[in-house]
């Protein structure tokens, strides 16, 4: 074991209980492990432990240290360990990467100019950087610091004692008014966390409907299992209309994620008709589904690629006399908006932090 390396860590976590209180008493909460293997050399946490090269921890100043340290606390404070889900594995460190950076650089930590760092991410979570950032990233994701594990190493981090500790390690850190902005908010959201959006989705598409259960239309989700359940019905869903962005903003586990939701909704409450609009700024396929057609994303082809101008649909609505009883509408939000609400009900569901100028909205994660 190099001891040299570790009374430099020792001294770093010491430091940060003083300096950063915030993250210095999370940092006491991962232990210490030596890896010489990690390559380049670098720091790595997988929730338990901070894996650490040698060379990395005593060519840097003390200052750099303790960012690094900070650094790998804040991916088990954002729960970015885990939470991968499929996507692609640099462009998720990098997005990761950027949220940490800009916290710490917001905190007054030394963050080196070679660090992944952008002062247009600030106040975005992962998911949105990520949607942003383009495939395959050019460059190398670990800057000195990333969350690389030894091959031998599985994340194993427990969310729930992380938010725990990261609500008790704030209120201390605000009480010695030492709490940045960016941490306050995230904070915010782990009090009083942001609704679901299929509970949501639910919510709107239902809550003008009379529903009931009945054995006259059978839960298809089960009885293709050969299990006969009563299905949930609605003699007043009506028409719905469901736009899809088809700008480019849109990733496919989110467009996936959404359709599978909706058809489950059209499975229960049975809407007349179901119009699905593709538009990016004009109206591209359009595409009608009645009572009992079933749509899945992998059998809906998305085309478009353009700018984007949400009031198209809204226009085409009108010109069609349809009157939907529902209106979703799946996008990033930058766009044009129509200057006034339609006479219906319209849900939003934004892939980013946009605000629509009316409707309801809920911001869209998976």
């Amino acid at each position: 074991m190099n001891e040299e390396a570790r009374t430099k860590l020792i001294r770093a976590r010491i430091a940060m209980i003083v300096k950063q209180p915030f993250f210095g008493t999370l940092a006491l909460r991962l232990m210490l492990m030596e890896n010489a293997a990690l390559n380049p050399p670098t720091l790595a946490v997988d929730g338990k432990t901070i894996f650490y090269h040698p060379d990395w921890v005593n060519n840097n100043d003390l200052d750099v240290v303790m960012a690094g340290v900070a650094h790998e606390v804040g991916h088990c404070v954002f729960q970015h360990i885990g939470r991968r889900n499929g996507r692609e594995p640099k462009r998720w460190n990098y997005a990761n990467d950027y949220v940490v950076n800009g916290v710490l650089k917001d905190s007054g930590f030394t963050v080196l100019p070679t660090w992944l760092y952008s002062a247009a991410f600030n106040g975005m979570s992962s998911d949105e950087i990520y949607e942003l950032l383009p495939p395959n990233p050019p460059g190398s994701s670990f800057d000195g610091h990333a969350e690389q594990l030894p091959a031998d190493v599985d994340p194993a981090i427990n969310a729930d004692d992380w938010q725990i500790a990261t609500v008790q390690a704030a209120n201390a850190a605000k009480a010695a008014g030492s709490l940045p902005g960016s941490l306050q908010r995230f904070v915010d959201q782990i009090v009083s966390p942001k609704p679901d959006w299929r509970a949501v989705l639910r919510r709107f598409m239902s809550e003008d409907s009379r529903e009931d259960y009945s054995y006259a239309r059978l839960n298809r989700k089960y009885a293709s299992l050969g299990i006969y359940l009563p299905g949930l019905y609605s003699e007043s869903m009506g028409l719905l209309v469901i736009t899809v962005d088809t700008s480019g903003s849109i990733s496919k586990p989110i467009f996936d994620a959404f359709m599978a939701e909706v058809d489950e909704l059209r499975n229960q409450l049975q809407p007349t008709m179901t119009h699905l609009v593709q538009c990016d700024a004009e109206i591209g396929e359009v595409n009608e589904f009645e009572m009992d057609d079933e749509f899945q994303s992998k059998d809906i082809k998305i085309t478009g690629g353009g700018g984007t101008d949400f009031r198209p649909p809204f226009q085409w609505v009108e010109k069609e006399g349809i009157e939907p009883k529902v209106f979703l509408y799946l996008t990033d939000g930058y766009g044009s908006f129509p200057k006034q609400p339609p006479p219906y009900p319209v849900l939003w569901l934004m892939t980013t932090s946009v605000v629509p100028p009316w409707g309801e909205h809920v911001k869209i994660e998976v």
